[in-house]
């Protein structure tokens, strides 16, 4: 897909943000992504009236039909899990998290156990045939110990599945360049990663096919794709994928930046709310054409 495909509006410079982000030195850009060129442009949105997803249409291509356990650990939604058990009747499927915020009513073939997947896994070796694990960015310390349990309670021939996002904020036209509000964002969790030691940009140290391979795994495919922010593009279909991002950005904006802000940088107070404001209005800007990307990584156990 071309950068015209991809834009309906020219080049132009969003509106300012507020005075606060405005006052300092502009922060530089944004690095390209270190990764290697895209096989696909986007990511398909997770629409429930959609069965032919990305996550369905591959692992159908990699695991075929037999397979007879899976493994979700960790920021799984319960929909992806029951899709998943429907186009796989006679396979078990496991979700775990740390929090019991499970539904009730999911189809018989899957259940819920409540993990932490930073640590040992409390399943057998050789367990699972496919395990996904997804959006642990900003939450794992040690990523090759995380795909080393993996890796042992995968069984031979089995798949392991990693999808995580780089949450920059980029664009092919530099339109997001020059948005403080932006800096600020990669700013919050640059830093925060950093005092934390649970970084939020992998596919900036390749860390989820390195931590893969590493744990013996082979066969290893990497797929990137741009994942739009807003309804900017001219596309249709990544018009309304882009609409569901930014109001999904918009409705969480607090609870994906507040614990960062106050409790582990201690930025001041009095700035939060004009953060928010300023965040909530370069999101909704249609002439800021941003963009993250997501990888996902396969790999097989031999």
């Amino acid at each position: 897909m071309t950068d015209q495909q991809l834009r309906d509006t020219p080049t132009a410079t969003a509106t300012p943000s507020p005075s606060f982000l405005t006052d300092s030195p502009p922060a530089a850009a944004p690095a390209a992504p270190s990764s290697p060129a895209p096989q696909a442009e986007l990511i398909p949105a997770e629409d429930p009236e959609d069965t032919s997803d990305i996550d369905r249409y591959e692992i159908d291509s990699a695991l075929g039909s037999d397979a007879a356990s899976f493994m979700y650990p960790d920021s799984v939604t319960a929909s992806i899990l029951e899709d998943f058990a429907d186009a796989y009747p006679s396979a078990q499927v496991i979700g775990s998290d740390l929090s019991p915020t499970q539904p009730e009513w999911v189809p018989p073939n899957v259940h819920f156990e409540i993990a932490d997947a930073t640590l040992t896994w409390p399943w057998k070796d050789n367990y699972f045939d496919f395990i996904h694990i997804r959006y642990l960015f900003g939450s794992v310390q040690d990523w090759p110990a995380l795909f080393q349990e993996a890796y042992r309670c995968c069984a031979p021939g089995g798949w392991v599945q990693s999808c995580e996002a780089d949450i920059h904020f980029y664009s092919d036209d530099g339109t997001t360049d020059s948005e403080p509000a932006l800096q600020k964002w990669a700013d919050l969790y640059e830093r925060g990663g950093a005092e934390t030691g649970r970084t939020f940009f992998l596919q900036q140290e390749a860390l989820q096919e390195r931590s893969i391979t590493e744990a013996g795994f082979t066969d290893v495919r990497i797929f990137d794709y741009k994942l739009p922010v807003g309804g900017w593009t001219n596309n249709r279909k990544l018009s309304e994928l882009g609409e569901y991002v930014r109001l999904t950005l918009e409705n969480d904006l607090e609870g994906y930046t507040l614990y960062l802000w106050h409790n582990v940088l201690n930025w001041p107070r009095e700035e939060y709310p004009q953060f928010l404001a300023a965040m909530r209005k370069v999101i909704g800007n249609r002439r800021v054409h941003g963009y993250m990307m997501v990888r996902y990584v396969y790999a097989r156990k031999p």
